[in-house]
């Protein structure tokens, strides 16, 4: 019966440790974790082994993703609050343009006034008229 690497490391990592008497169990020891590395799949070449990486070095590089994501983050929303306020100030520059200064809006008020006031005047004097007769 033959055992894959693998299975031999899950039996000795569930055995625990075993101390070494003899010269020749040291030696089958590192005969066998020789095999199961030189066995065991490359790494691809851009990919980190999480585990040979120390733990300052990956805090460091998340410490590091982190300050870019906000800094992303910052840019993204400077561009919705710059977008915002363009949107609400054409909107203001529209509701703004179309209106009519205060000034035209109370003479032409104010020749109304006196238009009606005319219609009304020309209509008494009709009655007036008819009314002689």
């Amino acid at each position: 019966m033959r055992l894959s690497p693998i299975a031999l490391l899950l039996l000795a990592v569930a055995a625990g440790p075993v101390p070494a008497d003899e010269d020749a169990d040291r030696i089958e020891r590192a005969n066998l974790l020789r095999k199961l590395l030189e066995d065991a799949p490359p790494l691809r070449a851009g990919a980190a082994d999480p585990r040979a990486e120390l733990p300052a070095a990956r805090m460091e590089r998340e410490q590091q993703n982190a300050a870019e994501q906000l800094q992303v983050e910052r840019f993204q929303d400077g561009q919705w609050r710059q977008l915002l306020e363009s949107q609400r100030a054409s909107a203001h520059r529209q509701e703004v343009a179309p209106s009519v200064p205060r000034s035209a809006l109370a003479f032409e008020r104010e020749q109304q006034a006196r238009d009606l006031s005319i219609q009304i005047q020309r209509q008494d004097l009709d009655y007036r008229q008819n009314n002689r007769r």
